[in-house]
């Protein structure tokens, strides 16, 4: 009798330490590929305008925001190559009749950053690179009044898709927390009719995701 009870507990025994097995090398993320070991969610917000334009006195920065995932990998001891890729509203107000044109963007960054003194356990970098930019939608916030038709209108039919330009700035790490101020320059016209490119300032905060992780 005795034998016939250990067996069945001995037994559930082991199926429950295969179960715990089974469920440690489910959680097991020590060894994710290389590349996604500095890999952060990061977000932030940002205040957006027209430069270059012919219509400059009538035009206003607007606030926007962003959200994405980024990583970086190494390139020696003092610098890195980041990526990412950010879902971006850059906004700005036509002035004229106060008109807020909201622009919905995909954003591709890809710049080079190099490493500056540690400054109180935070790791300090300067970056300078690109960013590559396609626009998915344009809206504004009213139409243009019909009865106002010797001045220059922003139609987002016009609007082009594409647009590249440089992205620089400053960033720091405190553990698994990220931070950054930075700027973006466009270089392509938004609006067809008129030269003016986008520009932004952003402030961005992250978290890495997998750090906590690695072995």
């Amino acid at each position: 009798m005795i034998i016939f009870i250990l067996f069945p507990v001995s037994g559930f025994s082991q199926e429950e330490d295969q179960e715990i097995e089974e469920t440690e090398n489910i959680l097991d993320l020590s060894n994710l590929p290389y590349f996604l070991n500095d890999v952060m969610i990061i977000g932030g917000v940002n205040s957006s305008g027209i430069y270059w334009s012919n219509h400059f006195r009538d035009l206003t920065m607007a606030g926007g925001f962003n959200l994405g995932l980024e990583g970086f990998i190494p390139l020696g001891q003092v610098s890195f190559i980041d990526y990412g890729v950010h879902f971006a509203q850059r906004n700005f107000r036509h002035s004229q009749q106060n008109i807020l044109i909201k622009n919905n963007h995909l954003d591709f960054p890809l710049y080079v950053s190099f490493m500056l003194p540690e400054l109180r356990t935070i790791d300090w970098r300067f970056f300078l690179g690109t960013q590559f930019s396609y626009r998915l939608s344009s809206n504004l916030s009213e139409n243009y009044s019909p009865f106002i038709m010797n001045d220059f209108q922003y139609d987002p039919q016009r609007f082009n898709r594409f647009d590249t330009g440089m992205t620089f700035g400053l960033s720091g790490e405190v553990g698994n927390f990220f931070f950054r101020a930075r700027s973006y320059v466009g270089v392509s016209k938004l609006d067809r009719a008129e030269q003016g490119a986008m520009f932004s300032m952003m402030l961005e905060g992250g978290y890495f995701l997998f750090r906590n992780y690695r072995r």
